[in-house]
């Protein structure tokens, strides 16, 4: 199963259960928030200010929308990052939610050392991410058109690398209901 890896914003009067079930979409560097927000409060409490620093990887982990809520409410005075790579925006072009179809990572035994009290261990990590696709939503959308429609709605579909679009039988001229629709996303 596909996992949804999407921004988590904080939202006036949401419930810890539901932060909770939200982090469960934003990706590990969630933890370190608790953390970090128990430094930043100290920092403005005291007048200090607040340099917000966080790795590329944090931004795709799905906490790019947190970060910028961050900046608009004034939270922080400095921003410092890295860019690693170009997947970030690659991942931001697909849209806000995307679904991740594969990962690996691989450890290699060359290359391992020891820094003073660290082990550095040199890894591949791999992934493919594809725009999340909304299946009810999207069957309801083509519900009732024409097979001319229903090839102009999903060819012009951002993202979409083929689809096979099949009217049965013949004499059928426009999309059935929902519950006759099957959508097969690979």
């Amino acid at each position: 199963m596909a996992r949804i890896i999407k921004d988590f914003l904080w939202n006036s009067g949401m419930t810890v259960e539901k932060m909770v079930e939200d982090f469960g979409s934003v990706g590990y560097q969630s933890i370190e928030l608790h953390n970090a927000s128990k430094v930043i409060l100290k920092m403005k409490q005291s007048g200090s200010k607040v340099f917000l620093t966080f790795t590329s990887n944090m931004v795709t982990s799905g906490l790019r929308g947190f970060f910028a809520q961050i900046v608009r409410l004034g939270m922080a005075d400095v921003i410092v990052t890295t860019s690693a790579s170009i997947e970030e925006d690659i991942m931001k072009s697909l849209g806000e939610e995307f679904e991740v179809k594969s990962d690996t990572l691989v450890y290699r035994e060359e290359g391992v050392r020891r820094e003073g009290e660290k082990l550095i261990v040199p890894l591949t990590y791999e992934s493919t991410v594809a725009r999340a696709v909304n299946v009810a939503e999207l069957k309801a959308h083509i519900t009732g058109k024409k097979e001319n429609e229903l090839r102009k709605v999903l060819f012009e579909t951002p993202g979409l690398a083929s689809a096979r679009v099949s009217l049965w039988p013949f004499w059928v001229r426009r999309v059935p209901g929902p519950e006759k629709i099957e959508i097969a996303v690979e």
